[in-house]
């Protein structure tokens, strides 16, 4: 059986029992295993400002490594809640804001609803706006049998209209990240055309 890895960008230390650190400033994305890398903290700390969970670990996850020269964001993979991620968030500092960053098709936002869920974090989401573009992309099979219980889903109240949007068109739209374009800024938001920075959440995840 594969050992669960986390994919990682920025700064982190991993705090143990015997009180040897282990520091880890990543300049690129770095896999960190369950067994022994995260099992052996206690509790880790960065001195980042948020985290960045990104689905997209092949393509956007390495461009906005690249951009995050300061580190001033923990970058994380989450293509879906593995338990490396999920125990890498656990030991992180709970008050540090949690982004989710993935694409906007019906299974993107059930990874969003997957990780508030599994955490009990306030993960906002980032960029996961319903975009239609010029050629309707038609829901897959998949996509109309878990779209009813997304609308439903209690932990994705505040992205009902997006949903809803994409269940009225039939349209998965521009779902994918690499729509986007490139990341264009060397910081914290990342991308020119977010008019301001996401806020902080102003109040933790509620289990519904």
């Amino acid at each position: 059986m594969t050992e669960p890895k986390a994919d990682v960008a920025g700064q982190i230390t991993l705090h143990s029992f015997d009180e040897k650190d282990i520091i880890h400033a990543m300049k690129g994305v770095v896999s960190l295993s369950l067994t022994p890398d995260i099992e052996q903290a206690i509790h880790i700390s960065t001195p980042a400002a948020q985290i960045l969970l990104v689905e997209n670990k092949k393509t956007t996850l390495p461009q906005l490594a690249l951009k995050n020269k300061a580190g001033g964001t923990l970058l994380i993979g989450c293509s879906f809640p593995n338990s490396a991620v999920l125990r890498l968030l656990e030991l992180l500092p709970p008050d540090l804001p949690v982004y989710h960053f993935g694409d906007t098709d019906p299974a993107g936002f059930l990874i969003l609803a997957k990780l508030r869920e599994q955490t009990g974090r306030s993960i906002q989401p980032f960029l996961m706006q319903h975009r239609r573009g010029k050629t309707a992309i038609a829901l897959t099979e998949y996509d109309r049998k878990i779209l009813p219980g997304l609308l439903e889903n209690p932990w994705l109240e505040d992205v009902r209209a997006e949903l809803e949007s994409i269940a009225f068109s039939q349209d998965k739209g521009l779902y994918e990240q690499e729509n986007l374009g490139q990341p264009d800024l060397n910081e914290w938001p990342f991308y020119s055309s977010l008019t301001a920075a996401p806020t902080a959440p102003s109040r933790p995840a509620q289990r519904p």
